[in-house]
C-alpha cells in the first residue's frame, strides 16, 4: 500500500510522456483502438462478501511488513490519450514491484526499499521511503525513475496518515494529501519552474471482498490533481495544464496488514495553448501481490 498513490502521479507522468510523444518528441509505440478495459474484479477473482460480527463493530486498518521482509507484485496498465469518437492512442505497459523491508528509525516504522521493472521496455522506478504502520511518510532518502518513457527525480516526497487513526465501520471517511516534487531529466525535454504533484485523497471505508479466498476490507479513495507544467522541447516552450482525477479500490487484509489487490481508474484532461492542445485520457492499472514474503 506504500506504492499506492506513487503508482498513480506516475501513471499520470506517463500520460505526459505519451502526448509528448505525440508531438514527435519521445519515441513510444502507441497504437490506435476503442477504448474499453479489461474487467479486472473477474480478472482478480473478488467477490463482494457481508461483514461479520467483528467487521461490523470496526476494523483496524494497518500496513505491516512481511514475515520474510520481501512484497512482489505484478501491475498491468492501460492508458489511452487522444480520446475521440470513443476511441484513442493505446499505451499497454506491465511492471513488476519487490518491496523490500527494513527496520525504521521508530518502533512503529519500516524502510521500504522498492524496485519496479518495466517488463519489455526497459527501465525501472526506484525509490526508499520510511513509513509508519498508517501510511505516512516519516522520511523521504531517494527516488528516480529511468526507462524509455522518460526520467526523473523525485526530490522530496510527503504523505499524512492514508489510514485512519482508531477502528473505522462500513461507511466511515478519512482524507489525507500527499505531495512529491518530481523533476524530469531529459537531453530534449526540460523543466521550467517545476511545481510539486499534489494530490487531495477521500478515502471510505466501502465494505468486505473475497479475493482469490482472501478475507480483505475494502477502501474506495477518490482524488483530484491539478497540474501546470512548463517544458521547453528544444528551442521552444509549452505549457501545459493537467486535471486528473482519480478511482483507487484497494483490497487488504486486516488481518496481515497486506494489500491484496488495487484497482486504479484515471481520467485526465491536458490543455496546452500553444499546440492547441485538449487531449482527453484515460487509464486503468491492476495490481495484485505474487509474492507476500512468508
Amino acid at each position: 500500500m506504500k506504492m499506492k498513490y506513487f503508482k498513480s502521479l506516475m501513471v499520470l507522468i506517463l500520460f505526459f510522456a505519451v502526448i509528448i510523444n505525440i508531438q514527435g518528441c519521445v519515441s513510444i509505440p502507441v497504437y490506435k483502438s476503442s477504448v474499453s478495459f479489461e474487467n479486472p474484479y473477474a480478472r482478480l477473482n473478488i467477490i463482494d462478501i457481508e461483514p461479520n460480527k467483528e467487521e461490523s463493530s470496526g476494523v483496524l486498518l494497518r500496513m505491516n511488513p512481511p514475515n520474510l521482509g520481501i512484497f512482489k507484485y505484478n501491475e498491468e496498465n492501460t492508458l489511452f490519450a487522444r480520446i475521440k469518437d470513443k476511441k484513442g492512442l493505446k499505451f499497454d505497459f506491465n511492471m513488476i514491484r519487490e518491496d523490500s523491508y527494513q527496520p525504521g528509525s521508530r518502533e512503529d516504522s519500516h524502510v521500504i526499499i522498492s524496485e519496479t521493472k518495466f517488463e519489455k521496455k526497459g527501465g525501472k522506478i526506484a525509490t526508499e521511503i520510511e513509513v509508519n504502520s498508517r501510511g505516512e511518510i516519516i522520511r523521504f532518502i531517494k527516488g528516480s525513475h529511468r526507462s524509455q518513457i522518460g526520467r526523473f527525480e523525485i526530490k522530496d516526497w510527503t504523505r499524512t496518515p492514508i489510514l485512519p487513526e482508531g477502528k473505522v465501520k462500513i461507511g466511515d471517511v478519512w482524507e489525507w494529501e500527499e505531495i512529491m516534487d518530481a523533476r524530469m531529466k531529459s537531453f530534449l525535454i526540460k523543466d521550467i519552474a517545476p511545481e510539486p504533484y499534489v494530490i487531495r485523497a477521500t478515502s471510505i471505508l466501502k465494505g468486505f471482498a473475497s479475493v482469490d479466498n482472501v478475507r480483505c476490507a475494502v477502501i474506495e479513495t477518490s482524488a483530484v490533481q491539478q497540474k501546470t507544467q512548463h517544458v521547453k522541447v528544444l528551442f521552444s516552450r509549452f505549457d501545459f495544464t493537467i486535471n486528473s482525477t482519480i478511482k483507487d479500490i484497494t483490497y487488504i487484509d486486516y488481518a496481515k496488514g497486506a494489500v491484496i489487490a488495487q484497482i486504479t481508474m484515471t481520467e485526465s484532461r491536458t490543455q496546452s495553448e500553444q499546440t492547441f492542445l485538449n487531449d482527453v485520457g484515460r487509464g486503468q492499472s491492476i495490481a495484485y501481490l505474487i509474492t507476500d514474503g512468508e
